[in-house]
């Protein structure tokens, strides 16, 4: 009788049993990946132009109109060179003025310098009053500073009268006329600009994306671009802080090493870079994940088959469609290309293919 009782309840329980589902299995996903391998790498080349090391804009000191301009532009010239002329009349006015304020300043203070030497001889006979000797000693005084200050106003007004002439400061070449004679000038009005002989750069527009890679003291071969037979070795002197607001591009100085003669100014010039080549890892600009003003990346952990998010430093981008990877990961990498934005942390992955996808 118990017998036929359990049996029925074991059967019912086994039937129980088989209606419980299994857990399902996360599913597995297949994704598209590479291996983040250094790049072959690529030489760091840029077009540059010839420039003199030392270039000056030069002024006149004084407001004047332009009577007479020596040089042109292409014209060597040599220190003490005298380069444009201004309307010297009115400041040699001045001069003559200045010069008779000198006379006649002179002319008083002798007058007092007499009158004071009679004063004295006069007090000494008891002949005059004490305040008469003094009055005579400051008028003496007196004629002394105005003499010392008609001096020192026809010091400067020979120094205007100088400022007239435009003289070259050093040898150099003429590079650019900015005023015509019969034009009027203000007082540090750019008139010509002046490049010194000798030491010569090579001046470079580097983009932002390779600026990076650009540092003080690197080495470059330059050559000349119509004869590749001419050329010198230029190092990195000055990296400009600021994009040009035009062309969105640095300015980058590179001194000339024994430069030859056919390296005019003006010329222009090919510059590669002496450092090796430029090695980056570079991936498709899918795999980047921007995230909160950050950029992550999906990587695959070979070990466990399954993907997390690593947060990455990057380059500009390098082209339409690669990013260079600064910092973050490393060559050897296992990096998901597609589907980044409906992954999760930790999601099992089966590399698509069974092989990498270059």
């Amino acid at each position: 009788m118990r017998d036929h009782i359990l049996l029925p309840l074991i059967a019912l329980m086994m039937l129980a049993g088989c209606d419980r589902a299994e857990p399902a299995a996360e599913p597995v996903r297949p994704v598209l990946s590479v291996i983040a391998t250094p790049s072959a790498g690529r030489s760091q080349t840029f077009a540059g132009v010839v420039a003199a090391h030392t270039e000056t804009d030069l002024a006149f000191r004084v407001l004047g109109q332009i009577t007479d301009r020596d040089v042109d532009i292409g014209d060597k010239v040599q220190a003490g060179d005298i380069l444009a002329r201004i309307d010297p009349t009115s400041y040699e006015l001045s001069v003559t003025s200045a010069e008779a304020n000198v006379a006649s300043a002179h002319a008083a203070l002798d007058k007092a310098s007499s009158n004071l030497a009679r004063q004295n001889k006069l007090y000494s006979a008891n002949a005059t009053s004490k305040s008469t000797l003094e009055e005579a000693n400051q008028a003496f005084e007196g004629a002394r500073a105005s003499v010392k200050q008609a001096e020192a106003n026809l010091a400067k007004a020979r120094e205007q009268l100088s400022y007239t002439r435009l003289v070259a400061a050093f040898d150099g070449v003429v590079t650019d006329v900015s005023a015509e004679v019969g034009q009027t000038v203000s007082a540090g009005e750019p008139v010509l600009t002046l490049a010194k002989l000798g030491a010569r750069d090579v001046v470079l527009d580097v983009p932002g994306g390779a600026l990076a890679t650009v540092k003080i003291g690197q080495l470059f071969d330059t050559r000349l671009q119509l004869n590749g037979q001419f050329s010198a070795i230029g190092k990195v002197r000055e990296i400009s802080p600021d994009a040009d607001p035009v062309t969105r591009t640095w300015r980058v100085k590179l001194a000339l090493q024994d430069p030859p003669e056919a390296y005019r100014l003006g010329s222009t010039v090919t510059a590669i870079s002496m450092n090796g080549r430029d090695r980056q890892l570079l991936l498709p600009a899918t795999a980047i994940l921007s995230d909160n003003g950050g950029t992550r990346v999906w990587v695959v952990d070979p070990d466990t088959a399954t993907v997390h998010t690593v947060a990455v430093k990057t380059e500009d981008t390098v082209g339409s469609d690669t990013v260079a990877i600064l910092s973050g990961i490393e060559p050897g990498t296992r990096v998901v290309t597609a589907g980044i934005h409906s992954l999760d942390e930790g999601q099992p992955v089966k590399i698509a293919g069974g092989a990498d996808h270059e």
